[in-house]
């Protein structure tokens, strides 16, 4: 039955002659919208939780390393600086994604950590959305 179909017993109900021989429709979501429920309440619960960052500050634990101290990050995504971000160990890690990631950012919003913050909720909206695609 279609989710506008009349029910079956709507046809047998006209043909007895009852007084009340209306087709009885039924409304109903489709199973794959059902199944992404659960995935939009965690998404808005996330927006929700951490949207509060997108007006903070950078912090002096480990920002000044990786982003505002940073003058090779802030010059933003150059062959010269993606070798770099390959072959460099700084801060004690070699993560080369993670320093590609913010001279991206400082090449879109700069010094602005609002934008840094972004992009940051992109990833745990992400994280967030592949726990339920396995």
């Amino acid at each position: 039955m279609s989710e506008f179909e009349a029910s079956p017993n709507a046809e047998k109900q006209m043909k007895e002659g009852r007084e009340d021989s209306r087709p009885v429709i039924r409304l109903s979501l489709p199973r794959t919208f059902l199944k992404f429920i659960p995935i939009f309440l965690l998404i808005l619960a996330t927006l929700l939780v951490y949207r509060p960052v997108l007006n903070s500050e950078f912090i002096n634990i480990d920002d000044n390393v990786y982003v505002f101290d940073n003058l090779i990050v802030q010059r933003g995504l150059t062959l010269e600086n993606v070798i770099w971000a390959f072959t460099n160990t700084s801060a004690g890690f070699w993560h080369p994604l993670t320093w590609l990631s913010h001279m991206l950012d400082c090449q879109l919003f700069g010094l602005n950590p609002g934008g840094h913050h972004l992009t940051s909720l992109f990833f745990h909206l992400a994280n967030t959305s592949c726990y339920f695609g396995s």
